[in-house]
């Protein structure tokens, strides 16, 4: 969770200050884990993604105009579909295959670019594989399943008739 706190004119006491009073009324009480950190600084987030590329285009282009305060350190893809689109960017693409039997590999591996680019935040930009094992302290993002229209066959059911999933 990212919270800003705002001078309330009274003055602001110093994140060491805050972080000696938060950690002794709050964080150790409820087993918290946490960081305070300026407001300017912006959240390292790797960017997930497969083959169809809006969304990552849609955050790409916002992280660019500064319209999305947050800096983009990697993209990571089980395709190279997305890669001229990071590239374009400025963003370093790695591709990691799911070559046959050996998805359980491939899903160790993807964790090292994050590691390495020091990432704060996954953001799982239509990236169509289920990531089984995501370490603790990982903040993930992504569309939920339940906005994403459901409809069986090749076309869209026709707007009046309403359908939903079975629970």
């Amino acid at each position: 969770m990212r919270t800003a706190f705002h001078d309330n004119g009274q003055g602001m006491p110093s994140l060491k200050a805050l972080d000696h009073k938060f950690a002794g009324e709050v964080g150790r009480r409820f087993g918290m884990g946490w960081h305070f950190h300026e407001v300017e600084r912006r959240c390292r987030a790797l960017i997930a993604v497969s083959r169809q590329g809006h969304y990552l285009n849609s955050i790409l282009h916002r992280w660019s105009t500064a319209a999305l305060p947050i800096e983009v350190v990697a993209v990571v893809s089980n395709h190279q579909d997305m890669r001229s689109l990071a590239e374009w960017h400025g963003v370093p693409f790695h591709y990691l295959p799911i070559i046959d039997d050996r998805k359980a590999e491939q899903e160790r591996r993807w964790i090292q670019p994050f590691e390495r680019s020091e990432a704060e935040l996954l953001v799982l930009a239509r990236y169509m594989q289920i990531l089984p094992l995501v370490p603790a302290g990982i903040l993930t993002v992504g569309r939920p399943t339940f906005t994403i229209p459901f409809f069986q066959g090749s076309r869209a059911p026709n707007p009046t008739i309403r359908r939903t999933r079975a629970a």
